[in-house]
């Protein structure tokens, strides 16, 4: 029989598809393709956007030293650069420039160019201009930032220090003879590093103690470039600044490679010629065939080991390594840059002379690879400098000790007198107030190192309350007979001894001493720094230590008698304030000092004694242990219950207690 001759498959319309017996389509095969292509499309579309949303959040992070517009203003200064003889100017202790910068309050310097075209920095350097942003040390000037890309300004922008630069100190120095003086011009005669009645009307004598602390300085603050950041690149005396305090600080640090690359494409160009004296300390390979006046050099460590030396031969040795030479300053750059012209230190025979020539020298070898490292030159300048290490401030207090020295003996006698008295009664003024007061002034709060200093500016502590703070008594127990016993000297004595041994068991705690009257000693936690609960604790562990010490005391006692406490306190809401104007006193008030008072008064010799409501802060600690006393009559409280903090010490046998 033929199959498909039978009349059931004749009559039958389903077609089939080879495929239909293997579970698939063949004709939707496009379906898995167009899924997956899709899938892995919005995949790499996600991470597109994320990686580009993250560069964004990145360059923007990187980019808050860029200085817009709209965040500054610059000032030009009138009398900048103008010369005067008035004495208001002779005695000016800020540096008169032309022009300066504001933002904001804070007042800043910059260095100006012409920006052609537009400035793109690759991703290097934006790594240094975010690590100069967050620089920051004694011995630099804050960077700022750079405008840049606004308009036809770039301005490079700092810290504004406010004395001088290096350049015009020593421009003011004049060799009179071997002696080196400095004119004060520009230092007020008043300043208290400088001892006025030893000096001629506007000198002041500047030996080698003086000068090593410039030098100190720049080998401090060239030590924290080179280790966290770049090379200086730009160091002269004119990148040496000197704030209100005497202390050098670098400038226009870590930019020269950025300047020296900018102006080179011509994407900067300098709008005044810079002055030659500026490229006098810059090492030979960085002069050679650069624009002077015109361009910035670029920038290594040994660069600015080349410069240190440069500088302290000028500073040192007040004179320029190439003084001899009768070439004029643009001729002696480019015989540098050519190597014809090497910098040498002044002839000598002085041996402390010969040992500053000794480590100054290496720093000019024409190799920049053979010269010192600034460990060996800062190794070296400590050596030379072993009995003046320090700062110009530190060097300025040694002089000034020297000086006072040769004063005449009646005007430095009471001088002296009056300075000690001062700080004495400065120094008891603190003891007897408090470390910290928080005061309100005017419009805002503000929190003051001590009550006495707040007192001395002419205000008066505002009274303050506290919801909580716990005061303590101590008494000792029985000195009426150690009284009739002892004499005035000798009570006087013990007392010391005895509360001074308290002292020092709260001076390590977060406890204020209030006052001693006679045989009762009044502390307290909580007031003028608050600490939430703590206090409680605090005056808990003290009660605990001062019972302890007073058990084991073995000092001084004129009789045979023992030393015995009572202790009582309590915590609860407290009132403060200022009493007294000649004889300021820090004062407590308010029902919980009163309270507290009554617990130490009806207090068993050597037991510690406090209110319910302070035991029951403290029942909840395994480190105290608290038996209930029971009902006691307190005065003016009526009956109440009391608790003893820890067991009974059983007190020594005495035969006058």
């Amino acid at each position: 029989m033929d199959v498909q001759q039978h009349d059931y498959w004749q009559q039958s319309t389903l077609e089939l598809d080879s495929c239909t017996f293997k579970g698939i389509s063949c004709k939707m095969w496009w379906l898995p393709v167009l899924g997956t292509s899709g899938g892995g499309l919005i995949i790499v579309i996600v991470v597109a956007v994320y990686c580009y949303r993250r560069r964004l959040r990145l360059q923007i992070f990187r980019q808050h030293w860029k200085i817009p517009t709209k965040s500054f203003k610059i000032i030009d200064n009138p009398s900048g650069g103008v010369k005067t003889q008035s004495k208001a100017h002779k005695y000016a202790k800020r540096r008169n420039i032309d022009s300066y910068i504001l933002m904001g309050s804070t007042k800043a310097e910059y260095i100006e160019l012409i920006q052609r075209h537009k400035i793109e920095f690759k991703n290097g350097e934006l790594a240094l201009l975010m690590e100069l942003k967050k620089a920051s040390h004694d011995n630099i000037a804050k960077f700022l930032g750079i405008h840049y890309n606004e308009s036809s300004k770039f301005l490079f922008i700092h810290t504004f220090v406010d004395r001088a630069t290096l350049h015009e100190v020593l421009r003011n120095l004049e060799h009179t003879g071997k002696k080196t003086v400095l004119n004060l011009e520009g230092i007020d005669p008043m300043d208290p590093f400088i001892e006025q009645p030893k000096l001629p009307d506007d000198e002041m004598s500047v030996d080698m103690m003086f000068k090593s602390g410039f030098i100190h300085d720049i080998i401090k603050g060239l030590t924290y470039l080179h280790k966290t950041i770049a090379p200086h690149g730009w160091l002269s005396t004119h990148t040496c600044l000197i704030d209100s305090n005497w202390v050098l600080k670098l400038a226009n640090f870590g930019v020269g490679n950025l300047l020296h690359k900018f102006t080179k494409t011509g994407a900067l160009m300098t709008e005044k010629i810079i002055p030659f004296s500026h490229y006098v300390a810059i090492a030979p390979e960085h002069l050679k065939d650069l624009p002077i006046g015109h361009a910035y050099p670029l920038g290594t460590v040994e660069g600015d080991i080349y410069s240190l030396g440069i500088i302290a031969c000028q500073v040192l040795f007040d004179t320029d390594p190439y003084t001899d030479s009768l070439l004029l300053t643009q001729d002696i750059l480019q015989q540098i840059g050519e190597g014809i012209l090497t910098p040498q230190v002044p002839l000598t025979t002085n041996a402390f002379e010969e040992g500053l020539a000794n480590f100054i020298q290496p720093c000019f070898h024409p190799t920049a690879k053979a010269r010192s490292t600034l460990r060996v030159v800062g190794d070296s300048f400590n050596k030379v400098f072993h009995k003046s290490r320090g700062n110009l401030v530190d060097q300025m207090l040694i002089r000034n000790m020297q000086y006072a020295n040769q004063l005449e003996s009646i005007v430095n006698h009471r001088t002296q007198e009056l300075t000690t008295a001062q700080q004495t009664t400065y120094k008891l003024l603190c003891e007897l107030l408090p470390k910290l007061f928080l005061s309100e002034v005017e419009k805002g709060k503000v929190l003051f190192r001590s009550v006495a200093e707040t007192m001395r500016m002419g205000i008066k502590p505002d009274p303050r309350s506290y919801e909580s703070a716990t005061v303590l008594f101590c008494q000792i127990c029985n000195f009426q007979h150690f009284l009739n016993h002892c004499s005035a000297e000798q009570t006087i004595r013990f007392l010391n001894n005895a509360f001074t041994m308290f002292d020092d068991v709260i001076k390590d705690h977060d406890a204020y001493k209030v006052e001693t009257t006679g045989e009762t000693y009044m502390v307290a936690s909580g007031v003028p720094t608050e600490n939430e609960n703590r206090h409680v604790f605090i005056i808990a562990d003290i009660a605990l230590q001062i019972r302890e010490a007073t058990h084991n005391y073995t000092d001084y006692k004129p009789i045979d008698w023992n030393l015995e406490v009572r202790m009582g306190f309590h915590c609860g809401p407290i009132a403060t304030g200022v009493i007294g104007l000649k004889s300021p006193r820090y004062c407590l008030f308010g029902d919980t000092v009163n309270f507290a008072s009554r617990m130490q008064s009806n207090c068993a010799p050597n037991q510690i004694q406090m209110s319910e409501v302070t035991a029951n802060m403290l029942l909840d600690c395994d480190k105290y242990t608290l038996t209930r006393r029971g009902v006691v009559k307190v005065k003016g409280k009526g009956n109440v219950n009391t608790y003893w903090l820890n067991e009974h010490m059983a007190p020594p046998p005495s035969s006058l207690r």
